[in-house]
């Protein structure tokens, strides 16, 4: 088990994104909260703490805004090899349906599962106190709560992931997780629909999706920003109207955007100037549907205007495993690879006229600035004209 390190974050900063309102509800919350949690450590425990990994961005920014405001609070990751994380992806993908890798989940997997949980747990229950309270993310960490329950801690088990009908798959991994979810006092889902099927209501909370008002890739952007990110980045043609963007990076160093690291990759040149675009935003997962936008696009390309372009854009894959954050890397690589075959430079093209349509790969850097551009990344750009 790794100790994270996070600073403290002001609660003015999260009270700026606020109304009058919201604001005084802020207030009265906290001091309930300080009165139930008086003598109490509050842990929470991730898959990873990578950046790019959803619990980790989810989780860095709240365990700071409690730090700022006074209380005990630790964030944990767990120490695992990547037999366990080729595990804990299969669960991952089968709660959404999904067979992932075609890996089973059996008797030997629950072997390995419980292993390294137990050998997490054992650094960590000598610290936790009775009454202590700790939060347990995604399918990763649900075998912690046995151990953790019986030194007298709330255990609350918080699923990031969750689909709804998602067949014979889910029920597999559902199944695994059954036995360890008997141990956890309460079960946190983003709808109600992915309440896990043996999980009683009662016994299940429904928290929708945050985000981190502050992160560098949600900062708003003016439209001299925006369209100074898009140019500098490459993907759009034209002049920046600013050299430069800047913003802070969540450690509240000053820096700025001026372009890209490694130079983009485009085929048929930056997106030009009144042309429209079809853009999707998300990291390197099978399960987002970036190959599906793909195929859609070109299967669809008679029916678009020819100066529809399609943009995907994503954190940059790197080769790195998380538990929790599977197959970033193979999903880029299948929309890569399709995108090859629909521009094959021979000839007529798998859809269209001669030579096929024009696609291509663009380099980014791992998110920097978002808001309205959620340019700064890498993706693929597919270019229908």
């Amino acid at each position: 088990m790794r100790d994270i390190d996070v600073a403290p974050l002001p609660l003015s900063h999260l009270e700026s994104h606020l109304d009058e309102v919201a604001v005084r509800r802020l207030h009265t919350s906290l001091a309930g909260a300080e009165a139930l949690l008086e003598g109490r450590t509050v842990w929470t425990v991730t898959p990873s703490a990578a950046a790019g990994s959803g619990p980790a961005e989810t989780v860095a920014p709240l365990v700071g805004y409690a730090l700022g405001a006074g209380l005990d609070v630790r964030w944990l990751s767990l120490d695992a090899p990547e037999e366990f994380t080729q595990i804990a992806n299969r669960l991952h993908a089968g709660i959404h349906g999904d067979r992932g890798d075609g890996g089973k989940l059996g008797d030997k997997q629950r072997d390995v599962y419980e292993h390294v949980l137990s050998s997490n747990a054992e650094n960590i229950v000598d610290e936790v106190r009775p009454d202590d309270v700790v939060i347990l993310h995604d399918p990763p960490t649900a075998g912690l709560a046995k151990a953790l329950k019986a030194v007298g801690a709330t255990v609350i088990w918080r699923c990031h992931a969750g689909a709804e009908g998602a067949g014979e798959a889910a029920d597999y991994a559902w199944a695994f997780l059954d036995r360890y979810l008997e141990d956890v006092d309460l079960v946190v889902v983003s709808r109600p629909e992915y309440r896990p099927p043996y999980i009683e209501a009662e016994r299940c909370a429904v928290l929708a999706p945050s985000i981190d008002a502050d992160s560098p890739k949600n900062r708003v952007l003016d439209l001299d920003e925006a369209w100074s990110v898009a140019r500098l980045s490459g993907i759009f043609a034209g002049e920046p109207p600013f050299e430069a963007v800047p913003f802070l990076r969540h450690d509240g160093r000053a820096d700025a955007f001026r372009g890209l690291t490694d130079d983009p990759v485009l085929a048929g040149g930056p997106v030009p100037l009144g042309a429209r675009v079809i853009t999707q935003v998300n990291r390197w997962d099978r399960l987002k549907g970036g190959l599906e936008l793909v195929e859609a696009f070109a299967d669809n390309i008679a029916l678009l205007p020819e100066d529809a372009h399609l943009l995907l854009v994503g954190p940059t894959p790197d080769g790195v495993r998380v538990a929790g954050d599977p197959d970033a890397d193979r999903g880029a690589l299948l929309s890569a690879a399709r995108v090859g075959r629909l521009t094959d430079p021979r000839g007529s093209g798998e859809h269209g006229g001669p030579g096929g349509q024009r696609h291509c790969c663009q380099r980014h850097p791992e998110g920097q600035l978002g808001g309205h551009s959620a340019l700064p990344h890498r993706g693929l750009r597919s270019d229908g004209g």
